[in-house]
């Protein structure tokens, strides 16, 4: 476990998530409490180290992270905070999470969240463009430069104008400043072709 300690962090990119999951208590046979299983994935080689953990505690990545320096990649969760803070560290969020908040919106106001999901539906499109033609770093970066941006600028435009039209507590309006607020660290990945746009990997 420590060679693999080290290498989450000497990395230069890293994706990290925690699920929770069921474990047995050997105190009442049969019964389970709720745990946590913590992931960290280095994509460049593929490894990936579980780490169980009976906490969801920010005591957890500021532990296994301590030294890193590197680009991570995360959800919003605020147990990340603090690593994510340090001067040494680029964070990127997740454009998947803020899909999903839209996706469910859709109940609640459809034709925004139609728009949203339609736009988001052409950044996940250049991104298999890319994967299908087996495009380098590079070369993903230049298309994202190109293509994903025209579109995030204009997705940002349009949640900064409908915010203003929405309830803040709706499930539209919850969506659109779940974006808004990590809106840096969800473009990032148009500066670097080896940064991907999403943590579904590590999820």
């Amino acid at each position: 476990y420590a060679e693999m300690l080290s290498r989450i962090r000497d990395s230069a990119y890293l994706q990290a998530d925690e699920s929770p999951i069921p474990v047995l208590t050997s105190q009442t046979p049969g019964s389970t409490h709720k745990g946590y299983q913590w992931v960290f994935h280095l994509p460049k080689s593929k490894l990936v180290v579980f780490q169980y953990h009976q906490s969801r505690s920010k005591s957890v990545p500021t532990e296994v992270l301590a030294g890193f320096n590197g680009c991570l990649q995360t959800d919003g969760y605020a147990g990340y905070k603090d690593v994510v803070q340090r001067k040494d560290i680029t964070h990127i969020a997740c454009m998947a999470h803020a899909r999903r908040k839209f996706e469910a919106a859709q109940e609640n106001d459809p034709d925004r969240a139609h728009h949203a999901l339609v736009e988001f539906q052409k950044l996940y499109a250049i991104e298999r463009y890319g994967k299908k033609n087996e495009l380098s770093a590079d070369q993903i970066q230049v298309v994202r430069q190109q293509e994903a941006t025209p579109v995030l600028d204009a997705l940002r435009g349009w949640m900064e104008d409908q915010y203003t039209q929405v309830l803040p507590k709706s499930a539209i309006g919850k969506a659109i400043a779940y974006s808004l607020n990590l809106w840096p660290k969800l473009t990032l990945c148009t500066r670097n072709g080896e940064w991907r746009n999403d943590n579904n990997a590590v999820e």
